[in-house]
């Protein structure tokens, strides 16, 4: 974002609204994010903190995304009244649905952050050098949806690139690794990610794409055309405190990145180390990634790439908003053999299978929908089934559940306890929440900030099936203490 033209943008448009509305009763407004809570969403959330809203009389929430593409659906909707999604994505969807005037009333990034990603050492400087390349590009990336346009404004002669459709998850570490020789996505997120990852910034090339031809608006604060015909105060009101917000943001960064971090459980330092190997041992299992020495041995086996037995479903639902949600929980049968070889010919079986999954999690009724008119909670519950369609010995969870809202992850608990007792897999659980651990857990094992290693293992001997209501037991709250201070000590050390 160009922060000397987003403030010169922002001053005006504060010099005409900044009348305060009366402050009466409270008008309850769900605000919806793009993505996790994160460095964008800083102004949001200072906005709340500093009583901007609440001056307006607005008491607004937020929730994480899903992404633009099907956070705009939202919106659309109605499960959502505003929300802060790309504009190019809006104009898309507009497109293909004229009759849903969804509306964008606040610019926030005056251009976007769609950008290609690479190293120093493959030596890729400009577009052009794309060409004979391995650019890995998840297929719902905001980004990657830019590439055709990218592609004609550079002359890139696009039958010289291999496009390998990779997950979010493991985008940044085949970047890493030299699995591939660039990468698609927001110029922060790559970043940082390879930061994690243990590359220095002198390593890291960011080729933004708004520097290469592509003059595009970004992130705009959007809006339901029902909501605010019938609402037109308290948009007007969302719209004046988050111009502060930004404004405060800009002012004061270190005051707004506590303000983020107070929102963001996955990133508390009192509770659990972030970079110590947890998400890296997990692609190690799976055979993701390979190991620098010794080896991992699954059910006898030692792991010497990909396996098959496993499935996996990661913080972000991940789906494909073009595919319905039956079809998005078949798709690992139309890849992993033997299945993949059967498809076509047992269809109609491998469908019944898949209702059959969507009934035990409470999706009968939605095989039909997109992912897009489904609330975050549902995508997550498709996510398992599409994890679990193969009926793998092994399912790896990264997370899952960490972008809900606190009921509907307990609801998801209850989900995956009832699979996990119907269908008998093992389960590998990454989590940063210690009552969820404790719920779901036969095992804990506690790492060490970098280099990670077990800390502790703690067995749970509490009695199944357990049910929400163990969770407010001494025995229960006595076994998360002793997690939580065993953790805050490695801290300390």
């Amino acid at each position: 974002m160009n922060r000397i033209r987003l403030l010169r943008m922002l001053a005006a448009a504060a010099v005409t609204a900044l009348a305060v509305s009366p402050v009466g009763a409270q008008t309850n407004m769900k605000f919806a994010l793009d993505w996790k809570f994160e460095g964008p969403s800083a102004p949001y959330f200072v906005a709340i903190d500093r009583g901007y809203y609440k001056a307006e009389g607005l008491n607004v929430t937020i929730d994480s995304g899903p992404g633009s593409v099907a956070g705009i659906a939202r919106i659309a909707a109605g499960t959502y009244p505003i929300g802060f999604f790309d504009i190019n994505s809006l104009v898309k969807f507009r497109d293909q649905n004229p009759d849903n005037k969804v509306q964008a009333v606040l610019m926030i990034y005056d251009k976007p952050a769609f950008s290609i990603g690479t190293t120093a050492k493959t030596g890729i400087a400009k577009p052009k050098d794309l060409e004979g390349r391995v650019l890995g590009a998840p297929a719902a990336d905001g980004a990657f949806a830019q590439w055709k346009a990218f592609v004609k404004e550079n002359g890139i002669d696009e039958s010289k690139v291999k496009i390998e459709n990779v997950g979010f998850p493991v985008r940044e570490p085949m970047l890493a690794e030299g699995k591939v020789d660039a990468i698609t996505g927001f110029s922060f997120s790559i970043y940082y990610n390879l930061l994690q990852k243990g590359l220095k910034p002198d390593d890291i090339k960011i080729l933004l794409m708004a520097d290469y031809g592509l003059v595009l608006y970004g992130n705009a604060i959007m809006v339901n055309p029902d909501y605010a015909k019938a609402n037109p105060k308290a948009v007007a009101g969302f719209v004046r405190g988050t111009i502060k917000g930004v404004l405060d943001t800009i002012k004061d960064p270190d005051t707004a990145i506590k303000s983020v971090m107070a929102r963001n459980e996955t990133a508390d330092a009192k509770i659990e180390p972030s970079g110590c190997g947890k998400s890296s041992l997990m692609k190690l299992v799976t055979g993701l990634i390979s190991s620098d020495s010794g080896d991992i041995v699954i059910f006898g086996e030692k792991v010497r790439g990909p396996v098959k037995i496993a499935g996996m479903a990661f913080q972000n639902p991940n789906l494909l908003p073009w595919r319905k949600v039956i079809d998005n929980v078949l798709l690992p049968l139309e890849i992993v053999e033997p299945h993949r070889r059967k498809f076509r010919r047992e269809r109609e079986h491998y469908r019944g299978e898949a209702e059959a999954l969507l009934r035990t999690v409470g999706l009968d009724g939605f095989t039909e929908r997109f992912p897009w008119e489904l609330s975050g909670g549902m995508q997550q519950r498709v996510s398992l089934c599409r994890a679990l369609i193969h009926q793998p010995a092994l399912l790896m969870l990264d997370e899952p559940f960490a972008a809900l809202d606190a009921f509907t992850r307990e609801e998801l608990w209850c989900v995956l306890r009832d699979l996990w007792q119907r269908l008998g897999f093992t389960v590998i659980l990454v989590t940063h929440d210690l009552r969820e651990a404790t719920f779901l857990a036969d095992n804990i094992h506690v790492m060490s900030a970098r280099p990670g290693h077990i800390v502790m293992t703690k067995k749970i001997d509490l009695p199944r099936p357990r049910d929400l209501d163990i969770c407010f037991e001494p025995r229960f709250t006595d076994i998360v203490h002793e997690l939580r201070v065993k953790i805050a000590e490695v801290r300390k050390a």
